[in-house]
């Protein structure tokens, strides 16, 4: 009987053993977390933690005393949203406020306390994320100084403090994303749906994730069972998990504020067409057709992003590789979209310490390219969209080449990725015989 077996030599030894891993994971997390306890006051996160204050002080400056603002556009959308939100309107009263509600609920402070409450919200969520950033880089036991390393392409990245000192809530979906990577790695799959569920209701664009997370949690994709390791225990964890929490932030939202909540924050996404401030390779055909076709020339710019997030998903869709997945179809997703802003370029720099974390097999003279060819074209495409906007230069054509330039600049970094890890396999099957 089930007494006698549990009370038996044999199952007394399992149940030590399933103590004794128990105790040991839990070591390992409290361990790990003391270890960053004590990292977090190196110089490195110091250096970061200081450079979000102070450009947001000197926000505060520039606002006041030049016509160019620090702050982000948005940010004060945010802010109009959460004021309407205070009064007991509705966010969405505010035009132009095409976000979750959960945003303008987050910066209510800004109303009761400041309006900087929203800028150190985000500024702190952007630290959270290299948090976890090393804390997945500890889970693959990635070398102590090749960690710091990519741990500062995050906290120290210009782009990165930058759009979390304007205002600008992108850190939020990138704290989401890497606590769901970090789930994933270590095999919590209810955990690591509801984070995806809450990304996804925050910005849709984490959706393009699901199937790869799905597969990383299918034991034996593609072999002779393939119906009991497609629909296995863990992966329906997962996709309920997800649905849950996507379905009931969406449902709480949709009866507060109907209709418009699913339109604003969802649908207008979708056929959302934008041909100013827009680093897209689509953007001129999306000006010439404005009048005629412009959702048709959108929705066709889905197609090249469809086929690879399948490729990288059937390739790439395990656990001990879904940063570098993620962040391939970050990558290939920015590059393709139809809208691309600067705030886009945070997506994928939160997976890029994750897709580089054992190490860089690909050539100095690749990074040097693929780094021209984004910071290039993008400082080509600025000057010349100053030219366009403010002196009313005809310049378009010269804006599409700078926007080919960081559209070969993106294709540079997706090959990069792919090599990197093909050379990584090469190495380990070396070893192995």
């Amino acid at each position: 009987s089930s007494s006698r077996s549990a009370c038996s030599p044999r199952g007394d030894g399992l149940g030590r053993r399933l103590l004794l891993h128990s105790q040991q994971d839990a070591g390992d997390e409290e361990g790990g977390w003391s270890g960053m306890a004590d990292s977090i006051r190196t110089p490195h996160w110091l250096l970061a933690g200081a450079a979000r204050i102070v450009l947001i002080l000197y926000g505060l400056w520039q606002d006041e005393t030049m016509a160019v603002k620090y702050t982000d556009a948005d940010y004060q959308v945010f802010s109009d949203a959460a004021r309407m939100m205070a009064t007991g309107g509705s966010p969405f009263d505010r035009a132009t406020y095409r976000y979750s509600p959960c945003i303008a609920m987050l910066l209510l402070p800004n109303v009761w306390l400041g309006k900087l409450w929203g800028k150190l919200l985000f500024a702190s969520a952007d630290m959270l994320v290299g948090v976890f950033i090393s804390r997945i880089l500890e889970a693959r036991k990635t070398d102590k100084q090749l960690l710091a390393v990519l741990l500062n392409l995050w906290i120290l990245n210009p782009i990165v403090i930058n759009v979390s000192t304007r205002g600008n809530a992108e850190a939020l979906v990138s704290l989401l994303v890497v606590v769901m990577i970090y789930a994933v790695i270590r095999d919590r799959p209810v955990v690591a749906g509801l984070f995806l569920g809450a990304a996804v209701h925050l910005k849709v664009y984490p959706i393009i994730y699901s199937l790869s997370l799905y597969l990383s949690f299918c034991r034996q994709i593609r072999r002779d069972s393939l119906v009991a390791d497609f629909f296995n225990k863990k992966s329906l964890q997962f996709a309920s998990s997800a649905v849950l929490s996507f379905t009931a932030l969406t449902s709480i939202f949709f009866a507060m504020y109907g209709h418009r909540f699913l339109h604003e924050a969802y649908v207008y996404h979708i056929f959302r067409v934008d041909h100013r401030h827009n680093f897209s390779l689509y953007f001129y055909q999306l000006y010439l057709s404005m009048e005629t076709s412009a959702r048709l020339v959108g929705l066709v710019a889905f197609a090249p992003q469809l086929v690879i997030l399948l490729a990288t998903s059937l390739t790439l869709g395990r656990r001990d590789k879904i940063g570098l997945c993620i962040c391939c179809q970050t990558v290939a997703f920015v590059a393709f979209n139809k809208v691309f802003t600067v705030q886009y370029l945070v997506w994928y720099f939160a997976l890029l310490p994750l897709a580089f974390a054992s190490g860089f097999r690909v050539g100095t003279s690749m990074h040097i390219i693929t780094a021209f060819l984004l910071v290039g074209g993008m400082g080509m495409w600025l000057g010349f969209a100053y030219q366009l906007e403010f002196l009313g230069k005809p310049v378009w054509m010269t804006l599409v080449s700078a926007s080919a330039l960081m559209f070969a600049g993106h294709m540079s970094l997706f090959c990069s990725l792919i090599i990197n890890d093909a050379r990584g396999e090469e190495q380990r099957s070396k070893k192995e015989t």
